[in-house]
């Protein structure tokens, strides 16, 4: 008998990531072709692997392609709208909010408002942002922001070649 599955590192694509990707003409993620995302797959994805509880989070490349105003803009419409996934769907969805990094003062208004108007208590970082890694001292108003209240933050490994 196969057991249920929670999967703590899934991906979803709210619509203003994907209307992101097409702006700068992104078919393709770590060399994959991009997915057509929708609830409805994710759910048919979820049952066809067992899988009875989701933690989603962006894909790479993420929200920050040069642009300072559309990685803010686009940080708001996704997190709002995994907000909204994991107050529709509590029994299968939990979504990590995205940060505009490496804009520091922008990054800790959108952990504010994650807090404070979306409930969302779980971020999702990645090891750099456009070379600034994490443990840059650049970075620790957003780490100070993070620590002030009780957060998850989750950070994928990065990988290079065959995992065996």
């Amino acid at each position: 008998m196969l057991k249920e599955r929670i999967d703590i590192h899934g991906h979803f694509f709210p619509p203003a990531y994907q209307q992101l990707l097409q702006r700068h003409h992104i078919e393709f993620l770590d060399g994959v072709k991009a997915p057509v995302w929708s609830v409805k797959r994710q759910w048919e994805y979820m049952e066809r692997l067992h899988i009875s509880f989701a933690v989603l989070s962006l894909s790479s490349p993420h929200l920050h392609l040069g642009d300072k105003a559309e990685a803010v803009e686009t940080a708001r419409g996704c997190n709002v709208y995994g907000a909204e996934l994991s107050k529709r769907y509590p029994e299968r969805f939990a979504a990590l909010a995205s940060l505009p990094l490496p804009e520091i003062s922008e990054s800790i208004q959108e952990i504010r408002y994650c807090r404070e108007k979306l409930g969302i208590y779980g971020f999702a970082l990645l090891t750099n942002y456009h070379g600034l890694y994490l443990g840059n001292e650049e970075l620790d108003p957003v780490m100070e922001e993070l620590n002030r209240q009780p957060t998850l933050v989750t950070i994928p490994p990065l990988c290079r070649g065959k995992i065996r």
